[in-house]
């Protein structure tokens, strides 16, 4: 049987420029081949040749038993592409998308299983131009695949991705390849090369240098690293006591070693190699395979398994077994017993503040102190130390969270997954541009323009809102609170407010808004928002009110913890400072300086402030009561940043107001979970344990759902599978 390719003196130029330069190989029926070489090695060159987009200049190749130069109508009903960069335009939609492609050729299958097959039904009626980064190239493999092709071609599939992105493609090659299917994957990752394929030709300024399975490829390896030590030490070393160096050995000696001296005192000035080297050892720690068994398994969604398992493979769930539990040794895994403990998603908090710390500082900060950036990368360190795997930012300064969450997304730094909601939506003198009024000028406009959007028409909203879009927020928060208590603010126009919204689902991003009271409820779900932050600590929301936010699907986040923060205070208690979780993460300074703040006179005028501004938790805790008696969509958020809600361990005490209130344990954590994720539009990725989702996961040591305080007894948190060692999140560099 002929070999579905076949190269043979394969030759292209550019001019003067010879790209390739006469390769020969072959790939074998059902075989993963890999062609592994730097950029602009020739790679894409090559693989634009077999597929017929780029005519060669010598050399005899058959694909499928065709000439790509002169069969390329026969070839391309039998083959699938996934070129280096897929752009399609930013408003048609996936399911339209899979259409088109599907047109083009002569068989096809069934398009709504391949969508459900590469996790992107739920995103068929969404703009090609909201999806992700991975989103994008599971679809590019989609398209690819809608022939149901003989021979497979993947240019480059992973690049430019960030590594949970990866770890998703990655597997679904893994898949493709247990059905036999012919690949031809081109990559620079040594590491992909070597899990993914079963024969590598590595390719260097147009030329195969080495071929051959990755194994023998390393073994190749070892043997001419072996060689080269053996002529250093032949040139370095005397073999006989009155010997001596030579100096034309000292002079190979200095033109073998000076260039990787020279790359090596660069790459440690530049730290360049120091993000890369994280982000592979992250990689490394997420691929691993892991088996949870005999765990009660809360799945999110409300669903309890007493006893079962789930097993962890490349960052993902692999499977979620009820019941029996295969052995460790059987699916090649590393075994977790998690008898007597409660295996539950990762928890989520949506609405932190990452700029602020809960705390008071015993001084202003100076400038050399004062570092956002690192303080914002301890606090997601923190929020992982806690089992909380997931947080959004609301309001936080656009610039620096953008970092932020790059050097998490990346796996440069290890923390909890960031989700960005903001600037906030405000008017001039509205709730959230008060912290400003006594900076100068210039430097009350450079806040502003980090922290809030001020429009003054809908037309602005809306450019505003697709510009936040396109920066790369998650989601958008407006604030309708006119004050109360002596304290008053300008509100925002709530037609102002309905345009933000309507652009914001155009965009297709989630937009809460803050309120105050109960009117301001009820006109934000007059706005179709998606979420309600605080609900009312003032008055009591009716009845009415909730059953509409039922009808629309509006979730409820009433933040009880930033009632009890502020209360306590404001009273000059100090019991939340004590609490063990608290005392575990946050900075001992800040927590002593605070300690010493309740009870200083110099913040006795902050405390009687605070006593007479009306914000009571028992109204709080009634409005949650009839939220959920209202069968209102819950969330659990903490306003962290504010007084007494430190970063780090604020579900748990959310959770636990909430059980105050009457809730019970299952909605609540239902709530810190699957829900969540919902209002993140991420239901598909995290908050619940099924096959497939990232392995964000909380083993707790007994039943949170007997007694909701369980929570905090942290066994182990899992991390898109990486098993968080917890002692090392604060050591980071």
């Amino acid at each position: 049987m002929n070999a579905p390719i076949s190269v043979r003196g394969l030759r292209k130029t550019y001019g003067q420029l010879e790209a390739v330069k006469g390769l020969d190989f072959e790939v074998d029926a059902g075989e993963v081949f890999g062609l592994l070489g730097p950029n602009g090695a020739g790679k894409t060159t090559t693989v634009e040749i077999l597929e017929g987009l780029r005519p060669r200049t010598g050399g005899e190749l058959t694909v499928l038993g065709f000439d790509p130069g002169t069969q390329k109508n026969q070839l391309k009903d039998r083959i699938g592409v996934c070129l280096q960069a897929t752009n399609l335009p930013e408003k048609i939609r996936v399911g339209e998308a899979l259409e088109l492609f599907a047109a083009f050729y002569t068989r096809t299958v069934d398009g709504e299983q391949l969508l459900s097959r590469l996790q992107l039904w739920e995103k068929r009626n969404h703009f090609y131009g909201t999806l992700s980064g991975g989103q994008k190239q599971r679809l590019a493999i989609a398209l690819a695949l809608i022939n149901d092709p003989q021979l497979l071609f993947l240019d480059e599939p992973t690049s430019g991705l960030d590594p949970q992105a990866r770890l998703e493609i990655r597997s679904l090659i893994e898949e493709l390849r247990r059905e036999k299917r012919t690949i031809l994957l081109t990559t620079h990752y040594i590491e992909e090369a070597e899990k993914l394929c079963d024969r590598v030709a590595i390719v260097d300024e147009g030329r195969i240098v080495a071929m051959g399975s990755p194994r023998e490829l390393q073994e190749k390896n070892l043997v001419v690293t072996m060689l080269l030590g053996f002529f250093i030490s032949m040139k370095l070393f005397r073999w006989e006591k009155e010997e001596k160096i030579r100096s034309s050995a000292k002079l190979w000696l200095v033109a073998v070693l000076l260039p990787f001296l020279a790359l090596g005192g660069y790459q440690a000035y530049s730290r360049e190699n120091l993000g890369k080297a994280k982000i592979l050892d992250r990689d490394l720690r997420r691929s691993r395979t892991m088996l949870i068994g005999n765990a009660r398994i809360f799945v999110g969604d409300g669903k309890v398994i007493e006893s079962g398992g789930v097993l962890v493979r490349n960052g993902r769930i692999a499977e979620v077994y009820e019941g029996t539990v295969p052995e460790a040794k059987d699916v090649k895994a590393e075994a977790i017993e998690a008898a007597g403990k409660t295996l539950l998603p990762g928890l989520i908090d949506v609405h932190v503040h990452l700029i602020a710390t809960g705390g008071l500082p015993s001084a202003p900060r100076d400038s050399k102190e004062f570092n956002p950036e690192r303080d914002m990368l301890r606090e997601l360190a923190a929020y992982l130390y806690n089992g909380i795997t997931t947080v959004k930012s609301a309001g936080d300064p656009l610039g620096i969270v953008l970092k932020v969450r790059a050097a998490i997304q990346s796996g440069e730094k290890s923390g909890a997954d960031l989700f960005l909601c903001g600037p906030l939506f405000a008017t001039e003198g509205g709730h959230g541009t008060e912290y400003f009024k006594q900076l100068p000028a210039t430097m009350r406009a450079m806040a502003e323009r980090e922290f809030v959007r001020l429009p003054k028409t809908p037309e602005e909203a809306r450019a505003q809102v697709d510009a936040l879009k396109h920066a790369g927020v998650d989601g958008i928060k407006a604030v309708l609170d006119s004050g109360a208590g002596g304290v008053v603010f300008n509100r925002l126009d709530v037609s102002i407010v309905r345009a933000i919204a309507d652009q914001a689902h155009a965009d297709s991003l989630p937009v809460v808004v803050h309120t105050g009271d109960s009117h301001d409820v009820s006109d934000a779900l007059s706005a179709r928002v998606d979420g309600i932050e605080h609900g009312s600590f003032r008055d009591d929301i009716s009845e009415a009110v909730f059953a509409q936010m039922k009808r629309q699907g509006t979730a409820y986040d009433p933040t009880l913890s930033v009632a009890e923060g502020l209360a306590q205070f404001a009273a000059g208690h100090a019991e939340l400072l004590d609490r063990s979780l608290v005392q575990q993460v946050a900075p001992r300074a800040l927590l002593e300086a605070t300690k010493t703040a309740l009870t200083s006179a110099d913040m006795a005028d902050m405390r009687t402030a605070l006593k007479s501004f009306p914000m009571d938790l028992k109204i709080g805790e009634a409005n949650l009561a009839r939220a959920y008696k209202s069968r209102v969509m819950l969330v659990t958020g903490s306003d962290a940043g504010n007084l007494l809600v430190f970063h780090g361990p604020t579900v748990h005490r959310e959770l636990q107001l909430w059980r105050q209130a009457g809730i019970p344990a299952a909605a609540a954590l239902q709530a810190a979970t699957y829900n969540a994720a919902r209002l993140l539009h991420a239901e598909k990725r995290i908050g619940s344990i099924r096959k497939g989702l990232d392995a964000d996961l909380l083993i707790v040591d007994g039943n949170p759902l007997e007694d909701i305080q369980v929570t905090e007894r942290i066994s182990l948190v899992m991390s898109k599978g990486e098993r968080v060692d917890r002692s090392e999140l604060f050591d980071q560099k």
